[in-house]
């Protein structure tokens, strides 16, 4: 949620409402489980081999064949308060990035 706080990305999405006509800015957002469990297997990738990009090149054959092995590692979510705790703070950080998108006057 960072990047929608600093003072740059406000001033830059307000300007984009202030133009006639008004850009459209796209926000795109994902199931928070499936980011969450993203985040975790991330995770568990740089824990295991520390040189493993989050991506690999299009033709990349040995990164890929790493990240197949490291994808077999599974992830284990969360359970009661503590993933409760986790999608409210998901859900009030998408609600904000969509009032900030609002009060800045934008299409999205």
């Amino acid at each position: 949620m960072n990047s929608f706080d600093s003072e740059y990305a406000i001033e830059g999405l307000t300007a984009l409402g202030s133009v006639d006509p008004k850009a459209k800015v796209i926000y795109l957002t994902r199931n928070p489980l499936d980011r969450k469990i993203s985040n975790m297997r991330h995770e568990l990738g740089k824990q295991a081999q520390k040189d493993l990009p989050a991506h690999c090149e299009v033709n990349d054959v040995e990164c890929k064949k790493r990240h197949s092995a490291a994808a077999g590692v599974g992830v284990t979510l969360p359970t009661g308060e503590a993933l409760s705790h986790w999608l409210n703070v998901a859900t009030r950080n998408d609600a904000k990035v969509g009032a900030i998108l609002r009060e800045a006057g934008g299409d999205y």
